[in-house]
């Protein structure tokens, strides 16, 4: 049986932990941060790097959001190259950030 592919968007304390366990567990992961060295180790466990929030959405059908805070969760989403543009219908988009509830 095929493992959902997920996407994770932000790899910082959390997100990368998150995208390891993924990446363990066997399920097809792409990853996208604004910092291009964060990809990097991913990458190399097997990671797909994406070049853009809206790339990562288009390569999954979950997307977890684990960014700083709800500005970026905006960003993230609705921005130039914003994982709205990319998400196919039908995915899921789990916003994990600690952030404002009402921009959640």
């Amino acid at each position: 049986m095929a493992k959902v592919r997920v996407g994770v968007i932000g790899l910082g304390n959390m997100g990368r932990p998150i995208a390891e366990n993924l990446l363990r567990a066997g399920f097809p992961t792409t990853v996208f941060d604004l910092r291009p060295k964060a990809m990097d180790a991913l990458r190399k466990a097997g990671a797909q790097a994406a070049a853009s929030p809206a790339e990562a959405a288009r390569q999954s059908e979950v997307l977890f959001l684990v960014v700083p805070d709800s500005r970026a969760v905006r960003q993230a989403l609705f921005g130039r190259n914003g994982a709205a543009r990319g998400a196919p219908q039908g995915s899921l988009i789990v916003d994990m950030t600690t952030g404002d509830p009402q921009y959640s």
